[in-house]
């Protein structure tokens, strides 16, 4: 009864202290006890009281608390009249109560004494029945002792069949529970016969149920099922240690196959996005794997008997293992799928999936520390490795998957943008108008592109900086503070340094780098060299502006990314954890410095490569200019070589290109050679080569009886003195490194061309007047280039050595007087004889002259004549037999019949006949392809710029490319139609393509052919109405402006950048605020002949019309600066209908023409020395036109008379002396003649000035020039 007792009291205590009053703690009753001011304390001091509010309140106050007080007294007085009259009510009610009870107790009394005789009574007659039942109740026991013994038997007897039942059923449990209740009989009577063998079939049955157990054991699916399936082995008395291993045997196999469950389910290349993964992925462990650990812990680790330490701790061991193994094949397995869904899935994505998964993992850990660790044990060493090890490998899946992200998505990303950054870049490039001056800039439909180099830098150098910045901008949900793992200090110093850091930034940096130094080991005609110069200049600006620096300090930055504002302290203590971080680091991290000067290496690199690329392609151009003549019998120099000018307006592209991005060297001048005044090296600014090679000129004049062949004497032997004067003068390396500046980058291109010059010059033997071209050629370069370098004396040393490999290899060293080589002097000499001219041409004497001819031989009907534009030497002539004939112009035949009548004839070089077979099978393959012979060529044209090679158009469907020095054909390229003309670029140095037109138009009507491909890659789509172009011609000032021409009587300008619609079109009806383009308009009221260029390329001659007699016409067309588009002026082009320009503004031909294409002829400009009129006519120098028209010669002077309708000059001539139609004219502007060819067979020389005693002064002239 003493523990009911003190069970009672407890609840009593309870229920006292949850309904009994609320008192205050003690200590606050000590303390309202010993405060006197306290009016409800025992220390209460009234004096104490009143003075304390005194000094504390006002008169307001005191009257409030005297009224407060009053209140309070009376509602006291109130409660305890109420108190004292409920007291004395409760002691009247006691009284009266205690009054009843004396009365009712007597009573009781009596009642208590009847009832104790009853009780006397009833013990009398129960022990009387007891002893009258002893035997039956004996009797009794004894039959049901034997009833219970009978019914044991009946169930030992049935037990195996209830065993079997259960067995059946599956109902282990109930078959362990009722062999378990007749397992200590049978271990107590085993000895009985009939017992043991109950005992031994229970046995057999119990060991069948055992195994179904242990079978049912692989294939169960939950822990409950299996929690109960031990349970039955359990209490079959297997051993714990085995079960539990068992169990987590099973554990880790039901785990495997829900990893590769949840694969199958949820693959990679799914639908599903990565959130639902996660989700899944998370319930493995939170779900599954706890589950398990649940029901070990429950079976195992919490079961009462097992109460031995020691057994404690062998089963908690192997769960942790168990543990450990099933999260490391999680997170191996987390981190592969991840993996692989890094590059299809957003970073927000990706990263609350890592938090959802990490998150999970953390509390799972939580989980399985209160389900297996008591909390009044200690953990074991098992437990906290398994904490330490789960909290490891969750943040290290973290860093794989971030670590993936960052170099596999996001850098690969930014390496794919910068390729698209430099893929821009290269198209402006290709298709911008920045590489060139404005004077040589393309217009296209009416615009100008005016976006410069520099924009286009500052434009790629923004977008490689914006793009690294927008990649670290989409690394931040990473340092989110809504992640937890953002907040662990060793997340955020390995994503931030190690991962961003390192692996974006540094590396993007380095690539960068490499990605420069690839670039530098292209060739020159698979990059653009201005890329190059780009990327020179972005490599140097980063280095030296601090781009590099700041980008990384971006990432210092970024490491605070996410944290919460907190105080300075809180900061300083932060910014001091990261300096420990940085300096526990393993491998330091790349300083800015370095990589600048990586940067600064690279960016000197690149510039001395664009510098050699350019040097190497005007390299190229010397010497083709210097292989392709024969110098040792090259007549006597009249003007500047048209390489060298080419030279030096490629230098101007190079210059314009270089200024604009790199600055002029710090001390913002030029060193000059001389006095300030005097310019380039000399008082009156020319560059002399008597001056500085005064000794090898007293060795000339005095051997010049010397015999060639015969060696000088050693005391003037001019290789010696050559290499004294090497020894004296400063040596220039030509391939040294390039500062990042622009005189710096253009000597080095200037160096390297003239060291190709001079070095092919000693290949070479040079005559007299091959020296004296050389001369002049460099002190042309003398006097322009002084403008592109720094320090003009190493030109002129440069340009010394050029002239010193000449003269040593000259069979006639003699040069050309000072004078002669001078800007002053030559132009002097030019207008006495521009004067002269002028006052002497009479074009009505203008006719052929007989005693010049050519050889006869094989010579048929001609199509076409092309004369060389490079040496104005050899002339080709097609024939309708489709051979072709070579002729040199310059070395005559004189011959002398017996009346003393001298006569010329130009001997023919070439017969050409056929092509090898093996180029028309697998080209075009005409109807004579198998054997080879030529089909008829309809036009013949040279090399603008060297004469090793020249092209036919043939009617068999093929563009020939012929070798002039082995004059055989050595392509032969295929088009879908006939051509009718062929066109090759002068200026173009951007592609090589050669242009032809197709008989008949269709989709296709004008392709340009690539001759390295073999093939057609462009075609122009639309601009003519009828079904036949007659001529195709490039523009002679801009590489990218093609112009056709056809039967419709349109003049069509194409740029080949933009090929799907024309950008111009010539308009006779043009009137001021009319487009450039124009779908109807027409330069004739009938086809296009033939087309042709000033020589100064300001203007464009058309000659066609409506086929009538005297429809005929030329017309004079004013072309814009750059030639790509006529000039939008009405006044500048010539109308009809313009006043100046009504009377002979359209030059009338004598009749009607064949549908046919001529070929037009133009003499004027420098290159024939100003032998035409010199008035300018639209701004530009005028020219003598010769046209075809049927068996006539037309001759116009274009120049200022044309703007003088009443001056009473003639401007244009006819002269009738073919017999067939004329097909074209050729103009050599070294003999000053005309060629014209016919259907007539005949071919015709036509000089300009007619052997006549009167005109001495002009040989005389001549001469001196």
């Amino acid at each position: 009864m003493q523990p009911v007792t003190e069970d009672r009291l407890q609840r009593k205590k309870r229920l006292f202290e949850f309904y009994g009053p609320k008192t205050k703690p003690s200590a606050q009753l000590a303390e309202l006890s010993n405060d006197p001011t306290n009016i409800d304390s025992s220390e209460f001091d009234a004096k104490s009281y009143m003075n304390n509010l005194l000094n504390k309140s006002d008169l307001n106050d005191l009257i409030a608390k005297e009224t407060e007080i009053c209140d309070q007294i009376r509602t006291l007085d109130s409660e305890m009249q109420t108190l004292v009259y409920d007291n004395y009510n409760k002691f009247i009610n006691a009284t009266h109560t205690i009054k009843m009870m004396k009365t009712d107790f007597k009573y009781i009394e009596d009642e208590m004494n009847s009832l104790a005789e009853s009780m006397v009574e009833i013990r009398l007659f129960s022990s009387e029945i007891d002893n009258e039942l002893r035997d039956i109740r004996t009797s009794t026991r004894k039959l049901m002792t034997t009833a219970d013994n009978l019914q044991k038997l009946g169930y030992l007897s049935s037990l195996p069949s209830k065993i079997r039942q259960f067995n059946e059923k599956e109902e282990w449990s109930k078959a362990v529970v009722a062999y378990i209740k007749a397992k200590a009989f049978f271990d107590k009577h085993r000895h009985v016969p009939s017992f043991r063998g109950i005992d031994n079939e229970c046995n057999e049955l119990i060991n069948e149920i055992i195994n179904k157990v242990e079978d049912k054991l692989n294939s169960t699916e939950d822990a409950q099922t299996l929690n109960s399936l031990i349970e039955v082995l359990q209490q079959f008395g297997q051993s714990t240690l085995e079960l539990a291993e068992k169990f987590l045997n099973i554990a880790s196999y039901r785990t495997d196959t829900l990893l590769e469950n949840l694969a199958i389910s949820h693959p990679a290349n799914g639908s599903e996005d990565i959130l639902s993964f996660a989700n899944a992925a998370s319930d493995i462990i939170s779900v599954g794997v706890v589950s398990y650990v649940f029901t070990y812990s429950t079976r195992f680790l919490s079961n009462r008997t097992l109460n031995a330490d020691h057994l404690h701790e062998d089963l908690e061991t192997p769960l942790f293992d168990f543990l450990q193994s099933v999260t490391t094949k999680f997170l191996v397995f987390i981190k592969v799928e991840l993996k692989n869904r890094v590059e299809s899935t957003e970073i927000g994505l990706l990263v609350r999936a890592l938090e959802r998964l990490y998150s999970r993992l953390i509390a799972f850990g939580r989980s399985v520390f209160e389900v297996v660790v008591p909390p009044n044990r200690s953990p074991s060493l098992a437990s906290t490795d398994f904490s330490n090890h789960l909290d490891e490998a969750a943040l290290d899946m973290v860093l794989v998957v971030a670590e993936h992200c960052c170099r596999e998505k996001q850098f690969q990303a930014l390496k794919v943008q910068t390729a698209d950054c430099l893929t821009d870049v290269r198209q402006q490039l290709v298709t911008s108008a920045c590489l060139k001056p404005k004077k040589e800039r393309v217009i296209i439909n009416g615009e100008s592109d005016n976006q410069t180099l520099m924009e286009i830098y500052d434009e790629m150098s923004r977008v490689l900086a914006t793009n690294l910045r927008a990649c670290l901008k989409s690394l931040e949900p990473f340092l989110s503070n809504e992640n937890s793992f953002s907040h662990l200090q060793l997340f955020r110093a390995t994503f931030c340094l190690d991962y961003v850091r390192e692996g974006i930034v540094t590396t993007y940096l380095r690539f960068l780098i490499q990605f420069c130094e690839d670039l530098s080991k292209c060739t020159p005609s698979s990059i653009p060299g201005c890329l190059i110069l780009l990327m020179g200049k972005l490599c140097f600006e980063w280095a030296n502006s601090g781009t590099i620096g700041h980008l990384l300090n971006n990432v210092d930055e970024f490491l605070m990314l996410g944290q919460p504002k907190s105080s300075d302290s809180m900061q300083l203590r932060q910014q001091q954890a990261i300096q420990q971080m940085l300096a526990t680091r393993t491998q330091p991290l790349t300083p800015a410095g370095p990589l600048a000067e990586e940067f600064r290496t690279t960016a000197v690199r690149l510039l001395t490569i664009f510098a050699k690329f350019e040097g190497a392609q005007l390299a190229h151009m010397m010497r083709k200019s210097v292989e392709a003549r024969d110098w040792l019998r090259c007549p006597e120099p009249r003007t500047v070589r048209s390489v060298i000018r080419r030279v030096l307006e490629d230098l101007s592209n190079i210059d314009y290109q270089v200024s604009q991005l790199l600055p002029l060297t710090a001390c913002g001048g030029r060193i000059r050679g001389g006095k300030d005044s005097g310019g380039r090296g000399s008082n009156d600014g020319r560059y002399s080569l008597r001056s500085s090679m005064s000794h090898l000129r007293g060795q000339i004049t005095s051997n010049t009886d010397i015999p060639h062949g015969t060696s000088a004497t050693p005391e003037y032997d001019p290789a010696l003195a050559s290499q004294l004067r090497r020894l004296f003068h400063q040596r220039i390396d030509i391939f040294e490194p390039i500062k990042p500046n622009r005189e710096s980058i253009l000597f080095g291109v200037i160096k390297i061309a003239l060291k190709a010059f001079s070095e092919c010059a000693r290949t070479r033997t040079f005559g007299k007047f091959g020296l004296q071209q050389i001369q002049v050629d460099c002190h042309y370069l003398h006097v322009h280039l002084w403008k592109f370098v720094g320090d003009e004396k190493q030109v002129q040393t440069v340009l010394d050595d050029v002239m010193y490999s000449v003269m040593q290899r000259c069979v006639e060293p003699q040069l050309m007087d000072d004078s002669f080589t001078s800007e002053k002097g030559f132009a002097s000499r030019l207008q006495i004889f521009q004067k002269i001219l002028e006052d002497r041409i009479d074009l009505d004497r203008f006719d052929v002259d007989y005693s010049i001819k050519f050889e006869e031989e094989n010579r048929g009907p001609i199509t076409d004549i092309s004369l060389d534009p490079v040496e104005s030497r050899f002339l080709l002539a097609a024939s309708t037999n489709g051979s072709l004939l070579l002729y040199d112009t310059q070395c005559p035949i004189e011959t002398q019949d017996d009346a003393s009548c001298k006569s010329s004839t130009f001997r023919s070089l070439a017969h050409i006949t056929s092509v090898p077979p093996a180029l028309l099978v697998t080209g075009a393959g005409g109807a004579n392809s198998n054997d080879g012979k030529l089909s008829q060529s309809v036009c013949v044209q040279w090399n603008p710029v060297d004469t090793g090679s020249f092209f036919t158009v043939s009617v068999d469907c093929t563009l020939k490319i012929w070798d002039t020095n082995r004059t055989e054909c050595v392509e032969a390229i295929a088009t879908p139609e006939a051509m009718t003309w062929t066109s090759l670029s002068s200026c173009a140095t951007e592609h090589n393509l050669i242009a032809v037109s197709l008989s008949k138009i269709h989709e296709r009507h004008t392709v340009c052919i690539d001759p390295l491909v073999g093939a057609p890659c462009l075609s122009l789509l639309g601009g003519h109405t009828v079904p036949f172009l007659t001529q195709i011609l490039w523009s002679a000032r801009s590489s990218f402006v093609l112009l056709t021409a056809g039967t419709d009587g349109r003049v069509v300008f194409w740029d080949i950048r933009v090929p799907s619609k024309p950008v111009a079109a010539l308009n006779k009806d043009f009137v001021d605020g009319d487009k450039v383009y124009m779908h109807g308009a027409q330069a004739h009221n009938d086809g296009v002949k033939s087309m042709a260029h000033s020589p100064d390329g300001f203007h464009l001659y058309t000659w066609g019309g409506t086929g009538t007699r005297g429809g005929t016409c030329l017309r004079v067309w004013s072309l814009e600066v750059d030639g790509q588009s006529p000039t939008p002026h009405a006044s500048a082009q010539p109308r009809l209908h313009t006043a100046a320009l009504a009377a002979e503004g359209a030059i009338v031909g004598p009749g009607g023409a064949s549908a046919r294409c001529v070929r037009l002829a133009v003499a004027g400009g420098e290159s024939v020395w100003g032998l035409c009129p010199r008035f300018p006519a639209w701004e530009a120098g005028g020219s003598f036109v010769f046209a075809p028209a049927d068996k006539a010669l037309i001759v116009a002077a274009i120049d200022s008379r044309l703007y003088q309708a009443h001056s009473g000059k003639k401007t244009q001539w006819n002269v009738k002396r073919h017999f067939a139609g004329m097909t074209a004219c050729a103009w050599n502007a070294r003999r000053l003649e005309l060629y014209t060819a016919g259907l007539d067979s005949n071919l015709y020389t036509w000089p300009l000035f007619l052997p006549d005693p009167a005109t001495e002064e002009k040989s005389v002239l001549m001469e001196g020039v």
